[in-house]
């Protein structure tokens, strides 16, 4: 993850560098939903059951999800903004990135991504542990009438992942939840 040493802020930037609509299946709860949600765990279910784990943390570390899902409250952050890769590597003084080989943050160059800006401290709070990262995305296989039922579509059978926040809305209020790069 982007963490910056410096205490006024950390910044967490998406997954390789940023989904397509398409790669997203659904969203729980959806943007905009209102209700209680205190027992529901936020939950992004992707196209590709394999992708949470299509890149590694790092060296001796298996099979771990790269991918977390980020319960924020709008105190929480300090600013989402829309940016590109290089930048969001690169701007900040005092940032510090994940691992990643040079060639790749290169090669998305002027791709777009988002990032959110938040507290040390914050951020800490949010983020799993390591060893909840696991526990945290599955795959969901499914048949072709399952997935019609699904999306809408008919169709062979499929498998998605299921990415879900490690935490419950702490108290009544407005929340978003980010997928971020955990890397």
């Amino acid at each position: 993850m982007i963490v910056v040493s410096d205490p006024a802020g950390s910044k967490v930037v998406a997954p390789q560098f940023r989904l397509d609509g398409i790669e997203v299946h659904a969203v729980v709860p959806k943007d905009g939903d209102r209700g209680d949600f205190r027992q529901l765990a936020p939950r992004v279910t992707l196209r590709r059951g394999k992708l949470p784990w299509e890149r590694t943390i790092g060296p001796n570390m298996g099979r771990v999800p790269w991918m977390a899902v980020l319960l924020c409250t709008d105190d929480d952050m300090v600013q989402e903004s829309s940016t590109t890769v290089v930048k969001a590597f690169t701007e900040a003084a005092g940032v510090s990135v994940p691992n990643l080989p040079e060639n790749e943050v290169a090669a998305a160059g002027p791709s777009p991504c988002r990032t959110v800006e938040m507290s040390r401290e914050t951020f800490e709070t949010l983020v799993p542990q390591l060893a909840e990262l696991p526990g945290l995305a599955q795959v969901t296989k499914t048949d072709g009438e399952d997935r019609g039922l699904l999306s809408g579509e008919s169709g062979q059978p499929d498998s998605f992942a299921v990415v879900v926040s490690n935490c419950l809305p702490r108290a009544a209020g407005r929340y978003r939840a980010h997928l971020v790069l955990v890397l």
